[in-house]
């Protein structure tokens, strides 16, 4: 009798472990502006790095958690394969996150003010791209809660076609900083060259994980 309750009243809500999870996500992209004033200032951002590695392990307990939760449910609002699609694309941000901070204790610049400005633009608009996938993890709770009304689905929509906005601006800003980038390539060393170009990389696949992130939620409340 209990196995069954536990089966249909969990414990720990799935939702709320999600949503836990990409706040951890949230907190941890949010160390990027810092830890890149850090490195342009000439200091290595190893204390954004500990701090990224501690939210990871965090992260990682709350997706062995909702794991655990939906080996258990025995029904389900969504496939559990599309709930571990998401969780899946939630944990490269995060891994991504501590590959660039990782990155910037590999190496010291000087004299790259333009630079840093380009980079800034483009982790700003990462940053928002986060922070409205958690917020779509948030109102899908909200589906959920009111039987997939059709106003809260209206809302879900909304939050895909922001963070869908903001993935494209991502998009712009990284071709901006690459074409700045070769066309200093006679004036910066070739090594610092790949090196910026690798940032930007990274930075936009965490704006195109969070979007797959909310592509999915999309088509599960369909």
């Amino acid at each position: 009798m209990v196995k069954f309750i536990d089966r249909m009243f969990p414990k720990e809500s799935p939702l709320d472990l999600m949503i836990l999870h990409g706040e951890k996500i949230e907190e941890a992209v949010r160390f990027l502006k810092p830890a890149f004033d850090k490195f342009f200032d000439g200091t290595l951002p190893l204390d954004y790095s500990e701090k990224v590695d501690k939210l990871e392990k965090e992260a990682d307990n709350i997706k062995y958690r909702i794991r655990e939760v939906y080996s258990k449910l025995k029904y389900t609002y969504f496939e559990k394969s599309d709930i571990f699609m998401i969780v899946h694309e939630m944990d490269k941000i995060i891994d991504t996150i501590d590959d660039i901070l990782k990155l910037l204790l590999m190496n010291r610049v000087e004299n790259l003010d333009d630079l840093k400005e380009l980079l800034e633009e483009l982790t700003e608009n990462v940053v928002l791209t986060v922070e409205e996938m958690v917020d779509a993890l948030k109102e899908l709770k909200l589906v959920v809660e009111s039987d997939f009304a059709p106003k809260e689905v209206e809302k879900e929509k909304a939050e895909a076609e922001e963070v869908e906005k903001e993935e494209t601006k991502t998009d712009v800003n990284t071709v901006t900083l690459g074409k700045y980038l070769f066309s200093k390539k006679y004036e910066i060393n070739p090594v610092d060259l790949i090196f910026f170009m690798e940032l930007s990389k990274l930075l936009s696949k965490i704006a195109n994980y969070a979007e797959n992130v909310v592509e999915r939620i999309n088509l599960i409340i369909r």
